[in-house]
């Protein structure tokens, strides 16, 4: 009957998050019409379009579970508490303190709360190129290189984190993609 124990961080508690997006457009020169090497070079210079979206975040809080269902209710539960838990160079293959968790005695609930850890945050930096090409005033073809997760950083999932079952402290998940590249032509009238 302690409810205490049930009391704790939400599932979607991001403590810290920014998210920056920026576009940086070069204009078209004053030339309208291929009569000239100006003109060419306005052509060539203007209509570029570079962007970006950055991502910082904090982690996902989680609650350490026991696989063996002590309680003889047919459910989970939580594993007891006998440290802190939280290391401080944490690394994909140990994210937290596995020794700090041991089974609960038959027919009693484990005494770790509920999202006492957290995972591990999230950087990521979308990247994208444009080339706009005026053909008339209604009728323009961009060419368009965009890049996702640029700088190919990973972005782990939570640990898992039930007592007894495999890889138990370790990570083994990506919550988004490796870098991904995609070209594009688009016409637009």
């Amino acid at each position: 009957l302690n409810r205490r124990l049930d009391r704790g961080n939400s599932n979607a508690d991001i403590r810290h998050r920014l998210v920056y997006s920026w576009i940086y457009e070069l204009p078209y020169g004053e030339g309208k019409r291929w009569g000239n090497r100006k003109d060419l070079a306005n052509w060539i210079v203007g209509g570029w379009q570079v962007n970006g979206i950055t991502t910082l975040q904090t982690g996902l809080p989680f609650t350490v579970g026991e696989a063996a269902s002590l309680l003889n209710t047919g459910g989970g539960n939580r594993a007891d508490r006998l440290g802190k838990g939280a290391l401080s160079d944490p690394t994909p293959n140990r994210w937290f303190d596995t020794a700090a968790f041991g089974a609960p005695a038959q027919y009693a609930f484990g005494t770790a709360g509920r999202n006492i850890l957290y995972g591990p945050g999230q950087f990521n930096f979308d990247f994208s190129l444009f080339k706009n090409i005026r053909m008339g005033e209604s009728r323009n073809l961009q060419f368009r290189s965009e890049f996702f997760n640029l700088f190919n950083h990973p972005q782990f999932g939570l640990p898992a984190a039930t007592r007894g079952a495999g890889g138990f402290g370790q990570i083994s998940s990506l919550v988004a993609d490796m870098r991904q590249i995609q070209f594009s032509l688009k016409f637009l009238f």
